[in-house]
């Protein structure tokens, strides 16, 4: 579910995503762009 928000969102809009979710929650997010 998250990978799937992260990448299809891409962009200044898939930044703050992962912002809220790195501060929520220590999530590899970073794995799911690259």
């Amino acid at each position: 579910m998250v990978k799937a928000i992260v990448t299809g969102a891409g962009g200044k809009m898939g930044g703050r995503i992962i912002s809220l979710i790195s501060e929520m929650e220590d999530i590899r997010v970073v794995g799911a762009i690259e």
